[in-house]
This record gives structure tokens, sequence and C-alpha cells, in this order.
């Protein structure tokens, strides 16, 4: 799916005709431009989205730890959503064996993380806009979202956005435990609300 696809099932949804272009200079074109970005980064910040994981050595930063921790580590610039940190360097293969991996009790201040341990890894979903490598299952319900957060700009009215957002939920949920089983990952929901970029 293409952000324009993506954009026009979505004014599907709503009863409101296509369009060309996100450039277009038609409402919903500028609506559909101005919050595409927002809606893909709100729905990759929710979920660990196989399509979209990361798993790196994090940095270790010069900003000074906090009471109660000894190291701070700079948070990737792509980040979305951490979903864990890890103990040592840890790979891909790591993960997905998940056998000798310790996870760390960490805290997020602001652009860095804070933790006991010397070196670790972070895994996380990273700012993967790419619409052409996310699973059809999360499109559509990207779709579904972006319906949701431009209904009241779009059709005047807050009800039916009400409805689609609770469609999205149900269908985010199944779209990301279809990609968790095709990858065999465990889903997770991201539950650090506090921590989500923006």
């Amino acid at each position: 799916m293409t952000d324009l696809e993506c954009a026009n099932r979505a004014l599907h949804m709503l009863g409101v005709a296509p369009i060309g272009s996100l450039t277009d200079d038609t409402q919903a074109a500028r609506v559909m431009n101005g919050m595409l970005p927002l809606t893909k980064r709100a729905v990759l910040s929710e979920f660990a989205w196989s399509f979209a994981l990361r798993l790196d050595e994090l940095a270790e930063s010069t900003v000074p730890a906090p009471p109660g921790f000894s190291f701070t580590f700079d948070i990737p610039s792509d980040v979305e959503n951490i979903i864990q940190v890890y103990r040592g360097r840890v790979t891909i293969e790591d993960r997905n064996v998940r056998t000798h991996l310790v996870k760390l009790n960490y805290i997020v201040q602001g652009n860095i993380i804070c933790t006991n341990e010397r070196q670790c890894s972070v895994e996380y979903t990273y700012a993967n806009t790419d619409l052409l490598s996310w699973s059809a299952a999360a499109c559509e319900a990207l779709a579904v979202r972006l319906a949701s957060d431009t209904a009241a700009a779009l059709t005047g009215g807050q009800e039916n956005g009400m409805t689609l957002l609770q469609k999205y939920q149900y269908m985010a949920q199944n779209a990301v435990g279809r990609s968790a089983a095709q990858e065999d990952i465990a889903p997770q929901l991201n539950t650090h609300y506090v921590d989500s970029r923006w």
C-alpha cells in the first residue's frame, strides 16, 4: 500500500471523495498530508511491529547518571517504542533464541536510558514509515486509524471517529499478533506511554 492508497482508503471509510495526490489543493488532501506522518508514528509507537524491529548496542552518553543508576546511554534517533533493554551486546540471533538474554531494569529520561550495566543493547520499534515494507494487515489498521484521526476535520463529527478508533484497536492487536506469529516474536503492547516519542 502506498501513502496515497492509505489516504484514499481512509477517505473512503469517511465517505469523502478520493484524492489524486497528497499535495492536491483540497481540504481532504491537506488534512491527509498533515495527519498521515503523525498517524504512522502513533501506530508504530503502540506495538512491537515485526516489520519495524531493531536491536542495537547502545552508545554510552556523557549525561551524568541520576541517583540509583550508574550509566547512561543515548537512545537511537529513530526510536518510536522501546521494547526492552538487555545486558551486553545482543544480536538478532540472540533475540530469536531468547534463552540467555538478561533483561535490565532501566528508566528513560529525555533522550537517554539509565541502567546499572556498563554495556547494553536495546530492542525497539524504529520509525519505519515506508508502507511498502508494512504487512497488509498493519496497513489496513493504519488506514482505519487515519480515518479515525481525521474524521472530525473532514466530516464535522467525532462519533464516527470513536467507532473507527475502536475498530483500529481491534485490527491492530490482530495484525501485530499475526505478524509476531509469522516471525515467532511475542507480541507486546507499549504500556510506557510516558516514554513515547513525538
